[in-house]
């Protein structure tokens, strides 16, 4: 689905109240696009009142590609994808023949592939502590470092099950607990994907994202952590339409090339013996397809 325009809500709230350095707890609500509190008002009454409460952008355009992989690593890292290395969920490293793929555990897994130092690294060389609950490239060791604790990802992990975990993470005494914690929550993208963005299954699901978020302020307040929290999306997602599919093998020929990716936006690498002038020619006419 190709990207509309991407949320992040920067939310700076003191929920707790002891005298110790707050942590900073990052949520990611994945494919949370920037005008879904608007849309859906009655939905997002917790996400509306951390924006009155603190700070907020009201939009932001996401690195390109406008995928999870990329986007995600770009928060953590502050780095554009072709300079941290993730430039897609799936990808081709010409100089080993080895593809990216990120579902595939010896991928994602590999540090080789990560580059530039995501937050949870420098906090560590700072001194403090990282635990990761789910983020993009937590789950590979990078400049030989990795949070602790941390998880593999298992989206069959209820969310109740994740933030009870982090609540005992940051509830241990403040020399053992992190002052860093990352948080994810899967369900809008992947709604979105399946039923589309503007579907009543996806306003369900915004409620539900909306009602975790109010959850979380709630626990860390029970539990008298005085955390700064900050929302963060990777990207959003707009409508498709049959009518608007473009067949890549009505312009070339599909022996001649290499997919090193697909999805919103294809890698099409030219095969021995095929020109990428030739390529970009037989293209041409996709501009009036």
């Amino acid at each position: 689905m190709k990207l509309l325009r991407s949320l992040a809500l920067l939310l700076a709230l003191a929920v707790g109240g002891f005298a110790a350095p707050p942590p900073l707890v990052l949520v990611s609500f994945d494919a949370f696009r920037w005008d879904y509190c608007r849309l859906h008002p009655d939905a997002t009454p917790h996400l509306r009142a951390l924006a009155r409460e603190g700070v907020t952008a009201e939009g932001l355009i996401s690195v390109f590609p406008s995928n999870t992989f990329p986007n995600h690593y770009s928060i953590v890292t502050g780095l554009y994808p072709a300079h941290h290395g993730i430039i897609n969920n799936d990808m081709f490293d010409a100089a080993t023949g080895e593809f990216f793929n990120y579902a595939r555990i010896s991928s994602y897994g590999a540090s080789r592939w990560w580059q530039g130092e995501p937050i949870w690294v420098t906090t560590i060389k700072q001194g403090g502590r990282a635990g990761t609950w789910f983020w993009v490239g937590s789950e590979a060791a990078i400049e030989g470092v990795r949070p602790n604790p941390w998880l593999a990802y298992d989206s069959s992990i209820p969310f109740e099950t994740r933030l009870n975990g982090m609540i005992g993470w940051l509830s241990h005494v403040p020399r053992d607990a992190p002052t860093l914690a990352t948080f994810y929550i899967e369900k809008l993208n992947s709604t979105g994907h399946r039923f589309g963005p503007d579907s009543p299954e996806l306003a369900a699901a915004l409620k539900q994202a909306d009602e975790r978020i109010g959850a979380i302020v709630r626990r860390l307040r029970e539990a008298h952590i005085d955390a700064n929290l900050v929302i963060v999306s990777d990207h959003g997602m707009t409508s498709i339409s049959p009518d608007r599919i473009v067949h890549f093998d009505d312009f070339i020929n599909p022996s001649d090339v290499q997919v090193d990716f697909d999805g919103p936006v294809a890698g099409l690498r030219p095969k021995a013996g095929v020109t990428v002038d030739a390529l970009m020619s037989s293209l041409a006419g996709l501009k009036h397809a």
